[in-house]
């Protein structure tokens, strides 16, 4: 009947097996960035919050508990609460990540690499509008970094996850020289899987 067939389609989606593809969206979500004091004008790490990112991706299932996952992802600070109103500074990246995840009833788990395209401008605003001296500077840099990403979900519906994303970039390609350095992507993640 359809009822059972609808119900058949309803148990797949909780429980994928091998073989299976699901596409996914994640809509915009809330993350921080963390900045590495390697951007000029930035005397130290610090967390730019207020962000707000997107993606897509897709899992093929390899065992009916493991998947590997593929996707890109855009993150932009929109507002900044940290730093004051003399102070702009704006981050955003593109990150591409390949996973390796698990699931375990409701919940997963993946954990894999992810390259990072990453653009950072840091302005100083004078308190009066028509004035322009010394205190008022701008600074534009562009960067590439590779780290790893971690995402936790829980799955609400049988197309919906809520959780957390951690992605540490350790390694970055910059004008002024290659090296390690610590910057990160923490936020909530939300995604639909069909």
């Amino acid at each position: 009947t359809k009822k059972e067939e609808r119900e058949k389609r309803e148990f797949k989606k909780y429980n994928p097996t091998a073989g299976t593809f699901r596409f996914n969206i994640q809509p915009p979500t809330l993350f921080l960035a963390g900045v590495s004091n390697k951007n000029e004008r930035v005397k130290q790490f610090s967390n730019t919050v207020g962000g707000l990112g997107l993606g897509i991706g897709f899992d093929y299932y390899y065992k009916n508990n493991r998947f590997i996952a593929l996707e890109t992802s855009a993150r932009v600070n929109i507002f900044d609460l940290i730093n004051g109103p003399e102070e702009d500074i704006n981050v955003s990246k593109l990150d591409v990540s390949v996973r390796n995840g698990n699931s375990w009833k409701k919940f997963e788990f993946g954990y894999g690499i992810s390259y990072v395209s990453a653009s950072f401008s840091y302005a100083t605003k004078s308190i009066y509008d028509d004035v322009h001296d010394d205190r008022n500077w701008h600074d534009d840099t562009s960067y590439q970094s590779l780290g790893f990403s971690t995402l936790f979900n829980y799955q609400l519906t049988s197309v919906m996850f809520v959780g957390i994303r951690y992605n540490p970039s350790i390694y970055s390609f910059r004008q002024i020289g290659n090296g390690f350095d610590y910057e990160h992507v923490i936020g909530i993640d939300y995604r639909i899987k069909f």
